[in-house]
């Protein structure tokens, strides 16, 4: 008669069960948190197109929805470089929002800490169509970020 017949449990069954049920039971225990938790987003408010003798502008301002400040630096604005229907034609807005390098993107930054609920400083960006001869007007997407806080994208159609 073998030890499962006689109901006995040896060592190395125990250790082996116990070893495939620890991760069923932090699994079991994590998904609650993580469904429960959520990341605090980011949103955002926008005015425009305008039009600026044939360059499309629009003025952006960020909100931070969580419940942290964001530090300075931490929100990031990031536009592809290199596009076939648009160009970059430049930026104002306020002050603390610095040109950075992106590589692949246009970069940006606000170098400027934002409270829980407030809103970055107004961003603006002005872009222009490759040709006159395109029959859709192209859009632009932007993309801004922060760390723990996800990231949003908005599209920008020139005008």
């Amino acid at each position: 008669m073998s030890d499962l017949e006689r109901g006995v449990i040896s060592r190395r069954a125990l250790v082996g069960a116990a070893a495939w049920s620890a991760p069923v039971i932090a699994l079991a225990v994590a998904a609650p948190l993580a469904s429960a938790s959520t990341t605090p987003q980011l949103t955002y408010r926008v005015s425009g197109p305008t039009d600026n003798n044939g360059i499309t502008s629009y003025v952006i301002w960020i909100t931070n929805d969580g419940t942290t400040a964001l530090a300075a630096g931490d929100l990031i604005a990031a536009l592809p470089a290199t596009e076939p229907d648009y160009f970059y034609s430049g930026y104002s807005g306020d002050v603390a929002w610095r040109y950075g390098d992106g590589g692949e993107s246009v970069v940006w930054f606000f170098a400027a800490p934002i409270e829980p609920g407030a809103e970055s400083g107004a961003f603006i960006i002005y872009l222009g169509r490759q040709g006159p001869e395109q029959s859709s007007p192209p859009t632009a997407v932007i993309t801004f970020s922060a760390p723990g806080r996800g990231s949003v994208s908005i599209p920008l159609t020139l005008l």
